[in-house]
């Protein structure tokens, strides 16, 4: 008689690459944090490993490296190991393909974006500079304003002229013509009263003394019209030369505002000076000043763009 024992069967599984390597990141209390900290990876690419997502690895060559740092980091059987994954993974040409056309985009848009983020760039800093500008010259504008504002509280009943008023300088002098014909009178009333008493008797004497008469009437004369045009010469002018625009405001001795305008590139002024002129000039550097034809040197009056200085017969 016999007798059968039914004996359970034992079904030995081998554990997948995958699966030892989580055993052995366990085994030595490691996370998949802290793996990827040590192995420089992302936790996704740990995990991909420990579940044998060799398609999610960018290909062959990168999976085979990332596998056979992670054998190495938990001191596994490296032979083995990458015996076994080269068998387990086999590499399609695609997926190399996909790779290659990544890099191939990633490449002809690198262009693209740098030229982008140089014009943007550019155009911010433009802006900047721009308002720089126009911060500049609010400054400029405000100190010039204030500086009006000042000389307005100093003397408010000055007289503002909205134009220049130049006036001739032959109109202020008297005319030539008349005194030749008031001192030519007494010339020829002098020679008629010479001939007059020259008449009944004429010595060597009389003869003298009308001959130094008649000169002395005549150098007077002729004396006073070379006087007037020496004064006429001599009388002193200022003169104004714009390269730009500039506010200029000229005052008289008793606070009389004679000019108080803006000047344009390429105008000029012209004033006689019959009293000291005190003057203001909104931007000096783009002004030019002739006083009795000589140019006036502005650096010693000027602070910042704005010029301040006296001229005149008394200055």
């Amino acid at each position: 008689m016999s007798q059968t024992h039914d004996e359970p069967v034992l079904t030995r599984t081998t554990p997948t690459l995958g699966e030892r390597l989580r055993q052995a990141r366990e085994a030595k209390k490691y996370s998949i944090a802290e793996v990827a900290a040590q192995l420089r990876l992302t936790k996704d690419i740990v995990t991909c490993l420990e579940n044998q997502e060799w398609e999610r690895l960018n290909g062959r060559t990168y999976a085979r490296g990332y596998f056979a740092s992670y054998v190495k980091f938990l001191g596994l059987p490296y032979d083995e190991m990458l015996a076994v994954f080269n068998l387990e993974y086999t590499a399609t040409e695609p997926a190399v393909n996909l790779r290659q056309q990544h890099h191939i985009s990633d490449e002809s848009q690198f262009p693209w974006f740098m030229l982008a983020l140089i014009a943007i760039v550019l155009v911010v800093g433009w802006l900047a500079y721009q308002q720089w500008q126009a911060a500049q010259m609010a400054q400029q504008n405000a100190a010039l304003s204030s500086e009006i504002n000042e000389q307005t509280e100093q003397d408010p009943n000055q007289d503002n002229f909205a134009e220049s008023i130049v006036e001739p300088l032959d109109s202020t002098l008297p005319d030539n013509s008349e005194p030749e014909a008031d001192m030519a009178e007494p010339v020829t009333d002098d020679m008629g009263e010479q001939e007059e008493g020259a008449a009944p008797l004429l010595t060597d004497d009389s003869v003298a003394e009308t001959t130094a008469a008649e000169t002395d009437n005549i150098t007077q004369a002729e004396g006073q019209p070379e006087t007037q045009q020496i004064q006429e010469a001599e009388a002193p002018t200022l003169r104004m030369t714009f390269s730009g625009e500039c506010w200029v405001e000229v005052t008289s001795a008793n606070a009389k505002v004679l000019v108080s305008q803006v000047m344009q590139a390429e105008q000029s002024l012209e004033l006689p000076v019959e009293q000291p002129l005190q003057i203001l000039l909104g931007r000096a550097d783009v002004v030019t000043i002739y006083y009795n034809n000589e140019q006036v040197d502005l650096e010693p009056y000027t602070q910042g763009d704005v010029a301040r200085l006296t001229l005149g017969v008394d200055s």
